[in-house]
């Protein structure tokens, strides 16, 4: 991994989790002052940057994806988080290379990426003759979308974020 887009990663995640105590403090500062904050705060997501360690989103639930320039999807799963990414970086001109990876990218048992869900557990769609397989826990899921797909395409994520509900983090 690139240590410098490791550390922007990490700086990132530290100003979220600024803005997440920022917010409880204030909360709790109104709560004590006789408010119910609660009723007026709005719903708090965090945003955590996909270039960050994947083990940051095990056991938390993705509210939607943000990508560079704005654009966001919804997605309340992980698999949908993937598929929305992967959708993205087929429009952003990638096909071929996707494609070129079905087949040839494969775990010890079954292929990552191929033209046919059939021989997989778990398979998402993510263009006609493009499926993944998602039979896999978080951590390891956006493993194989960051290290084992985007990566050997060179496909920048560095830019892609991922909300969390808040209450997860």
């Amino acid at each position: 991994m690139n240590s410098a887009r490791d550390l922007e990663g990490l700086r990132q995640i530290l100003l979220e989790a600024t803005a997440v105590v920022e917010h409880l403090l204030e909360q709790e500062e109104e709560k004590s002052r006789g408010k119910d904050a609660a009723k007026r705060a709005p719903d708090l997501t965090v945003l955590f940057p996909l270039t960050g360690s994947t083990k940051l989103f095990k056991g938390t639930k993705p509210v939607r994806v943000v990508f560079p320039g704005g654009s966001e999807e919804t997605a309340f799963t992980w698999k949908k988080v993937v598929q929305a990414i992967l959708k993205q970086c087929l429009s952003d001109g990638n096909e071929g290379a996707l494609r070129g990876l079905a087949g040839n990218v494969a775990g010890r048992k079954r292929a990552f990426l191929a033209k046919t869900g059939a021989e997989m557990r778990s398979p998402i769609e993510i263009a006609e003759g493009l499926y993944m397989e998602t039979h896999y826990d978080t951590e390891t899921l956006l493993h194989i979308l960051t290290m084992r797909i985007l990566e050997p395409i060179h496909y920048d994520y560095s830019g892609i974020r991922v909300a969390i509900r808040s209450g997860d983090v």
